[in-house]
């Protein structure tokens, strides 16, 4: 029985292939799945008969290096973040250390030394050195009296709080006493100045410009842990906020907005004391 050709130029349809699917190896199949034997050279990729991937040759041309402005730019960054610390180094040390006044010598010869300390003996002789001295001594003693005079409250059980409360260190080194209330007239006359004043500027009343230099210090005449307990609320003032400069005198009244301008004009800081709304004594913004 002859066969029909399908195929063009005269070529049988069922012509074996040139290139024939090689046959599957069971026997490297088995061994490449099995767990225990080790693996020797690149294992291949999932679901693949030999592996199509391959590694990337290195580019011929290298990236470029950043220019100069980048560099800059990459440079101010990093300095930016890693900003150094020269507070504890070896020159702000010497620097500190140092005596604005007196030059230190640190092998100086027997003569110097016995001049030096003539010196020194010639300079405490002297009448206005010893006036000096002496006045310093007893400023030191006048601050320790009123220190010690100051150190009770007129009321009894905010004695333990006003002791806590530390002292504003004056412009002279030396701390200022808080003016503690002595008297049952002086708490009467604070708590009255007070609440003429609160009350007339509640109900729209003009009133004289008091006090000149601090704010009524009513808390104390009332007594703090009364405050706490019961009136905390009538000691509150609307917009007024004060606060002490380098010198130890009362700024204000003001409003938060002009705390938070000084606050950032380097003004004030976190050890400046200040006296605000809601508030029955001197506190720091820390």
């Amino acid at each position: 029985m002859a066969s029909i050709n399908f195929g063009p130029f005269d070529k049988n349809w069922f012509k074996k292939p040139p290139n024939p699917f090689p046959a599957i190896n069971l026997l490297s199949v088995a061994e490449s799945l099995n767990p225990f034997k080790p693996q020797t050279g690149t294992p291949l990729k999932f679901a693949s008969i030999t592996s199509s991937i391959k590694p990337q040759p290195e580019p011929e041309n290298p990236p470029e290096e950043p220019g100069r402005y980048k560099k800059m730019l990459e440079k101010y960054f990093w300095e930016s973040e890693n900003l150094p610390d020269y507070r504890h180094t070896p020159e702000v040390e010497r620097i500190l250390q140092d005596d604005p006044v007196f030059e230190h010598k640190p092998n100086p010869d027997p003569i110097e030394v016995e001049e030096n300390e003539k010196w020194w003996k010639e300079f405490r002789a002297s009448p206005v050195v010893e006036f000096l001295t002496r006045a310093e001594e007893i400023a030191d003693k006048i601050n320790e009296m009123e220190l010690k005079e100051n150190a009770t409250p007129y009321r009894s059980e905010d004695k333990k709080m006003w002791q806590a409360v530390p002292n504003v260190i004056g412009l002279d080194g030396r701390p200022m006493p808080r003016k503690a209330i002595k008297t049952k007239k002086e708490s009467d006359d604070k708590f009255w100045d007070f609440a003429r004043q609160f009350f007339f500027g509640l109900w729209g009343f003009r009133q004289r410009p008091y006090p000149p230099g601090r704010p009524i210090d009513v808390a104390q005449a009332i007594g703090y842990k009364k405050l706490e307990k019961r009136y905390y609320d009538f000691i509150m003032r609307s917009g007024g906020f004060y606060y002490k400069d380098r010198l130890g005198r009362t700024r204000g009244p003001m409003e938060l907005i002009q705390l938070k301008t000084a606050w950032g004009g380097g003004i004030i800081d976190k050890h400046t004391f200040i006296w605000g709304e809601d508030m029955d004594e001197w506190h720091q913004l820390a």
